[in-house]
């Protein structure tokens, strides 16, 4: 044994021979006070009174401190239990207050028994719904990808790990990243409203009973509002469970993110605001568009317009121009974050951009045309199918205004520096840009559309 555990182990035995004595004397004196009272020694019962009162503080004050120290925090860290009165609370608390002075008064032993059972109440139910929200574990499934105003089915699962009492009347909800700062005046107003989160999201579902050492699952809908990254920090567990005198929460940690995609719509949507990408997003049938795909050999069904006679005279066959479909056109998304404060709708118009962009990935993607999006901090290379889709929706749910961004520059972070050497870095592709601020170009191949048209 070493040196400062052999001296640790002393100071233990001191504080426990000390706080064993003062309290010891305190309890002594006590029933010697009691004693004395039968003889009618009122001035020593006074003293001893006195005395066993001062010892019994000072063994208080000597040893809870010292305890206090060694008690581990780490139960209390990860189980956090608060309380929220309700009104049936305060109707009960009313009555048990007219209850105890009635007994005072009137010295009447069935009131005070009507009072202890009052008190006892109150404490049971206390004891009696924490002992209903410990060991619970809770487990959330959310589909891998989520929109905005769509209904989203979860699965939500209850496991008591208690071996044979069961829980009663629990009520479960999520706690996200905005519950952590909440201002002191807010959580004092939930001591009488109880917790609150993101309507609907604080009361997911209700449990009426969770067996011992059982699990209970249940799936329901929800629908989130808006489109962003939804930070999980924990689960609210609640009950008022037995007499609903007491609304008590336990919020258990978890981490967890959802990202939820802005919902695309139909790009009809958007033709009033934006005529120029109605012939874009045509489906057109191959040799209608004038952009040259191939030269092949003439065959009866072509049309005789599209004969190249020139070719015809060096191959010494017919020979006709093949065009390319607008489907297999190239195009980049580009939206643009720049905070325009002259806009006083700004939040709206920027939200209805997002919503524009995906409608145009979800479109072309649809259509087998290759796709790609820039954005001010990331950008995906060209690509096709439903899992690039979803890359291309996750940037936009996460695009935040960014108020410090110059207006002249599209692109700061990333290699590429302004929206002049975005355009010159591939000719061949076709432009759509979103953007906050004034831009004019005279590129056919680039559509700038402005908020404010939004």
């Amino acid at each position: 044994m070493t040196s400062e555990k052999l001296k640790e182990i002393k100071r233990i035995a001191r504080e426990f021979l000390v706080t064993t004595f003062l309290l010891g004397a305190a309890l002594v004196l006590a029933i010697v006070s009691s004693a004395m009272l039968r003889t009618g020694e009122y001035q020593l019962v006074v003293a001893t009174t006195i005395l066993s009162l001062v010892l019994a503080v000072v063994g208080g004050l000597y040893s809870v401190p010292k305890l206090s120290r060694r008690i581990s925090l780490r139960f209390f860290s990860s189980w956090r239990f608060s309380y929220s009165a309700t009104p049936e609370m305060a109707f009960f608390f009313i009555l048990t207050v007219i209850v105890g002075f009635s007994a005072i008064n009137t010295g009447n032993n069935l009131l005070y028994l009507v009072f202890s059972v009052l008190i006892a109440v109150i404490i049971a139910s206390g004891i009696i719904s924490e002992s209903s929200l410990r060991n619970i574990d809770v487990s959330l499934r959310f589909p891998e990808h989520i929109f905005a105003t769509q209904e989203t089915m979860l699965e939500l699962s209850l496991i008591n790990r208690k071996r044979v009492i069961p829980s009663f009347s629990l009520t479960v909800g999520v706690v996200t990243n905005e519950e952590k700062e909440k201002k002191w005046s807010v959580r004092m107003r939930e001591l009488f409203t109880g917790p609150q989160v993101e309507k609907g999201f604080n009361k997911l579902a209700h449990y009426a009973i969770l067996p011992g050492n059982g699990k209970v699952s249940q799936r329901l809908t929800y629908t989130f509002k808006k489109r962003g990254s939804y930070q999980i920090t924990g689960f609210m567990i609640t009950t008022k469970f037995p007499f609903g005198f007491l609304r008590k929460t336990y919020e258990k940690e978890a981490v967890g993110e959802v990202v939820v995609y802005p919902q695309p719509q139909s790009v009809s949507n958007f033709s009033a605001s934006v005529p120029v990408l109605a012939g874009w997003l045509e489906s057109s049938k191959r040799g209608n568009s004038t952009d040259l795909y191939r030269l092949r050999q003439y065959v009866p069904n072509d049309n005789m317009r599209h004969i190249d006679w020139k070719a015809t005279a060096k191959s010494r066959r017919l020979m006709t121009k093949e065009f390319t479909n607008e489907d297999e056109r190239r195009f980049t998304l580009i939206l643009d974050d720049y905070y325009n404060d002259k806009l006083t709708n700004f939040s709206e118009c920027f939200e209805r951009a997002i919503v524009l962009v995906a409608s145009l990935a979800e479109c072309f993607s649809k259509q087998g045309s290759e796709i790609r999006l820039f954005t001010p901090k990331e950008q995906t290379d060209f690509g096709l199918g439903v899992e690039h889709l979803y890359k291309i929706l996750r940037l936009l749910a996460l695009i935040q205004p960014n108020k410090q961004l110059d207006p002249k520059s599209i692109n700061t972070s990333a290699p590429l520096k302004s929206l002049s050497e975005l355009i010159e870095m591939d000719k061949d592709d076709f432009k759509i840009v979103i953007t906050g601020s004034d831009v004019a170009l005279n590129n056919p191949k680039v559509k700038v559309i402005g908020l404010s048209k939004l």
